[in-house]
């Protein structure tokens, strides 16, 4: 078909419709659309044509004119006529376009990077001056400046060096915009912090302080370190002078220190809902406490229980009942030449659960004066024990010697003068004896006379026994002689006894001056030196172990109430002849004075 061109003018500055041109017409728009009043702002002498774009004989307006996009997406802007001009970002380059109207607008922006290139000109922006266009500038801060951010976005300082804040004002301060919390650095001499509200140190990680002076905290106010969880755990009050440590699991029990006027200190514990908060020093070495005052008082429940008066002659003062109690040894020492003494206004009790009592001479513990006192009658016993058995007891008085019973009277007799029935006692019996040696005979031990009897001539002659009045104990026997009666083996010593009611003699016990040595070896006697004239020996030690006992045991000997006791001497005439003995016996009392 032919091609009809037809050419229509617009000049009310509308767009023509979408079907107002055939196919194949033109139209040309004379008159800007704000010529018109409408809202943009087209040029005039724009060119329209209409195009059957489906080929059904429908038509549509197109403006003739050239289409723009920004970068490579399907946005199409201004005018599209089937081809487009594109602009793409390149490195550091962005690119945003827009359309209004018939105008089509495409920013391009440097988006930053490594790109290098010259500034031509640096501008003072606000609050600050200087700036130029050429060599070296200048930006300078004015007087009073505030870095703002907008849309409440915040603001960051990122230097890979250090930032420095230098103010010759002395102040940096730091605020929340409304003035109601505020840090401020005084940089003076002696720089402070001062905070105006709240202040908290929250660290997620160890916090260091480490100064080359002095730490000060001050303030009127609590100063309270707070574990997070729990509360409060350390309080420091200076209005109150105190500082407190909270236990972390009941923050209601604390250990608290208090300074009061004149530096009066009191160091206490709380335990809300008992009576279990312990205070306790634990050191690794010495602990000296020491008071100027000389007092060192101990109180209960804020009664005195002791005072240490540690003046040049320290002593201590209890205020009620005092008991040492140790769970092992308890030693009290004093210096090399000081005295230990104990001063009580009434008794001194010493209780020990053996009821044994010792006393040693510079820590010689094989040596003792020991006391025993028996628990449920309190029987006493005075005893000296020695390593060489030679612990002599010895009462020395500068007056009277008193032993006094229950009853105030002696131990030794009663009130009327007699013998106490349940006591014990030590008595002593003489003997003599005559003609040792003489042909040989064993000569009568006898409690009544001297004479030389003897018992192959005249018997066992019944007025030189002696009776034993009550039970005792016959601890010792010392002889001597007016010549010695050491040298023959032959000699023997022996006692004999006759039953209460009876007349007829029992030996009892009997030695003979024999060792175990053969026939070459020397008498007992004489092997131990005793026995030589003059000498005193004992007769029941059996010549001090040497002699061969015959009868019974060598020690004590025991009789009771009514016994007999006869004995006789033998030594042979190739020793001597009218030899004169003198002898000692020692009775202990075990059953009392018989009633």
């Amino acid at each position: 078909m032919a091609n009809v061109i037809k050419i229509k003018n617009r000049t009310d500055g509308s767009e023509p419709a979408a079907t107002a041109l055939a196919s194949g017409e033109l139209g040309i728009k004379q008159v800007a659309a704000s010529a018109a009043g409408a809202s943009g702002a087209a040029a005039s002498g724009k060119i329209y044509y209409g195009e059957d774009v489906d080929g059904n004989g429908t038509t549509v307006a197109r403006a003739f004119g050239i289409g723009v996009k920004s970068g490579a997406g399907d946005t199409q802007m201004g005018v599209p006529i089937g081809g487009n001009l594109e602009i793409a970002a390149g490195s550091g380059i962005s690119t945003t376009g827009s359309v209004s109207g018939d105008v089509t607008t495409v920013t391009i922006a440097a988006t930053g990077g490594s790109s290098s290139g010259d500034i031509e000109g640096v501008t003072a922006g606000t609050g600050l001056s200087g700036g130029g266009t050429s060599g070296t500038v200048t930006l300078n801060v004015e007087d009073t400046q505030t870095i703002n951010t907008l849309n409440s976005s915040g603001f960051t300082l990122d230097s890979s060096g250090d930032i420095t804040l230098d103010a010759a004002g002395k102040d940096i301060s730091f605020t929340d915009g409304s003035g109601t919390a505020e840090f401020k650095f005084n940089l003076e001499a002696a720089p402070e912090l001062d905070v105006d509200g709240a202040f908290t140190i929250d660290c997620s990680s160890t916090m260091d302080i480490e100064l080359g002076g002095d730490f000060t905290i001050k303030g009127n106010h609590q100063t309270l370190f707070d574990d997070g969880t729990n509360g409060t755990i350390v309080e420091i009050d200076p209005a109150n002078s105190h500082f407190r440590i909270h236990d972390d699991a009941q923050t209601g029990n604390y250990f608290d220190i208090a300074v009061e006027a004149n530096g009066a200190t009191t160091i206490s514990t709380v335990d809300t809902d008992a009576e279990a908060a312990h205070l306790t020093f634990d050191l690794d070495g010495d602990m000296i406490v020491d008071a100027d005052n000389s007092d060192i008082i101990f109180k209960d429940g804020g009664d005195t229980r002791y005072t240490f008066n540690l003046d040049s002659t320290p002593s201590l003062v209890v205020s009620s009942n005092f008991s040492l109690d140790g769970s092992g040894a308890v030693e009290i020492t004093s210096g090399s030449s000081a005295d230990l003494t104990f001063d009580s206004a009434n008794d001194i009790v010493l209780d020990a659960a053996t009821g044994v009592f010792k006393f040693y001479d510079a820590e010689d513990t094989d040596d003792s004066f020991k006391i025993t006192v028996a628990g449920g009658t309190g029987a006493t016993t005075l005893e000296t024990v020695s390593a060489s058995a030679d612990g002599t007891l010895t009462l020395k008085a500068d007056g009277d010697v008193s032993v006094l019973s229950k009853t105030s009277t002696s131990i030794l007799s009663t009130t009327d003068g007699v013998l106490d029935s349940s006591m014990q006692f030590i008595y002593v019996v003489t003997a003599g004896m005559s003609k040792v040696g003489t042909s040989s005979h064993e000569r009568h031990l006898s409690f009544n006379t001297t004479s030389g009897n003897s018992t192959n001539s005249n018997g066992d002659l019944f007025n030189h026994y002696h009776l034993m009045p009550f039970a005792a104990k016959l601890v010792s026997i010392r002889g001597s002689f007016s010549a010695s009666v050491a040298g023959s083996t032959s000699t023997f010593f022996r006692l004999r006894k006759a039953a209460d009611n009876a007349t007829s003699l029992t030996e009892t016990y009997r030695w003979t001056n024999i060792t175990g040595g053969g026939p070459s070896a020397p008498d007992a006697m004489t092997l131990e030196g005793v026995g030589g004239a003059g000498n005193s020996m004992e007769f029941l030690d059996g010549v001090r172990g040497a002699a061969q006992i015959d009868t019974g045991s060598a020690g004590v000997q025991t009789y009771s109430a009514g016994d007999k006791i006869f004995g006789g001497f033998s030594v042979p005439s190739s020793v001597g002849t009218d030899i004169r003995g003198c002898f000692t016996f020692v009775f202990v009392c075990t059953d009392g004075y018989p009633s």
